[in-house]
């Protein structure tokens, strides 16, 4: 999608819009033949205004004699209209930072409408999305449908395909598998095309011997949202938590990691009342985070994926304060091909990967802490980790089947 949307140069073949066939020389050019691409990272100025995004480039202008001035009146005419057209509510005067992810997609489909495009690509819009704001998100989708705008929406969650597309298309390592119309096929023929074979299970559960009681609370609470939370995890086992957005999942999550000091309540690892000031403390207690939201919190984009990997241990990777670079690069390389993770090299840079891929550089830093966690009170010896806390997504379509218990 990034040749279609001019951000790379095709090496092959020919690109036709409205009949027109030609290259397409960037992404300025992509937009005034009425394209648009909106990537599963918004490209948004977080720090700037929606209207000033909205128009950013592209801005309306006045000339009062020889001076030009922006003329904000027709910006806020224009936008306005466009947001009626959408449906949607939002300030054009907030900022960028203070919106939901959202409301960031819907900005990113107004500013493709300020182009007047009429061929929308969209990246894995609902990765990040709750249930409730996928459907407001697919209602804009078909409302732009019934407008004659042509959409090509990117999406490995089959459900979405089956329930807003037309026509699918397979693409598997880079090459064109198959196109079927949706209404006559199903989703073992799709799963099939895109994995090269039949899949029997597709969450297959892992039959593993539950241990006995490793972690528990009793009466959890904070200042705000958690309120009197009891609840215990054995070995072996997978606690999964349910509840809508806002119910306190990822607040929960946070407080047994120790992001969120001073709560009431008491959690008892192996029976032994434990306290975590910081992440650092949990870490050391064998407690691990992953967090939904890998942009923000799971990895650094612009940093590789070894660097990544390995950022939680350096001291394991380490000796008098000097870095042993060839123990690094096997612990990254042994992580990259237990993940799978689809790089040249752990050279590579993460911000060059898939969100797929970046998902898994995420958990790999949490995952290759196993091996050995230092553990304060162990006499120097080294622990696996006892918690492994994973958000995976607002939606849940990306968990990991075979829950223990809900």
């Amino acid at each position: 999608m990034k040749v279609v949307s001019g951000v790379y140069m095709p090496n092959g073949g020919t690109i036709s819009v409205f009949g027109n066939t030609g290259p397409i020389a960037n992404p300025l050019d992509a937009f005034a033949k009425g394209i648009a691409i909106i990537y599963q990272e918004t490209s948004l100025f977080e720090e700037m205004t929606v209207l000033e995004n909205l128009f950013l480039g592209q801005e309306i202008t006045k000339k009062a004699g020889p001076l030009m001035y922006l003329d904000y009146g027709a910006m806020v005419k224009k936008t306005k209209r466009i947001f009626e057209d959408l449906h949607i509510s939002i300030p054009v005067d907030e900022k960028i930072k203070n919106l939901g992810m959202a409301q960031k997609q819907m900005v990113e489909i107004a500013k493709a409408l300020t182009f007047q495009s009429r061929i929308f690509i969209l990246d894995e819009p609902t990765a990040s999305l709750t249930q409730q704001e996928v459907d407001a998100l697919f209602t804009v989708i078909r409302r732009l449908k019934n407008q004659g705008v042509s959409i090509v929406y990117i999406s490995h969650r089959l459900e979405e395909i089956f329930t807003l597309c037309d026509r699918v298309t397979v693409i598997r390592d880079g090459r064109y598998i198959s196109t079927r119309e949706v209404k006559s096929t199903g989703k073992d023929e799709l799963v099939t095309d895109m994995v090269g074979r039949a899949m029997d299970s597709y969450y297959p559960k892992a039959e593993v011997e539950i241990g006995g009681e490793l972690f528990s609370v009793q009466g959890l609470g904070d200042r705000e949202l958690l309120h009197d939370i009891d609840f215990f995890v054995r070995r072996g086992e997978i606690l999964g938590f349910a509840g809508l957005a806002g119910s306190g999942r990822t607040e929960l999550a946070l407080a047994l990691s120790g992001f969120t000091p001073s709560l009431r309540g008491k959690m008892f690892l192996e029976e032994k009342p434990v306290q975590f000031r910081n992440y650092r403390e949990a870490l050391e207690n064998g407690v691990v985070y992953v967090s939904e939201d890998r942009g923000k919190y799971g990895v650094i984009v612009q940093m590789s994926v070894k660097d990544n990997i390995t950022m939680p241990q350096l001291d394991r990777n380490a000796r008098l304060g000097v870095i042993n670079k060839k123990s690094e690069y096997a612990l990254a390389e042994n992580m990259k091909d237990r993940m799978g993770i689809k790089s040249p090299d752990t050279d590579f840079l993460v911000m060059n990967l898939s969100g797929g891929n970046q998902q898994k550089v995420s958990l790999s830093k949490a995952l290759a802490l196993d091996p050995r966690l230092r553990s304060p009170g162990t006499g120097g010896k080294v622990r696996r980790p006892y918690l492994f806390l994973w958000r995976p997504g607002s939606t849940g379509h990306d968990a990991p089947g075979g829950c223990g218990r809900n």
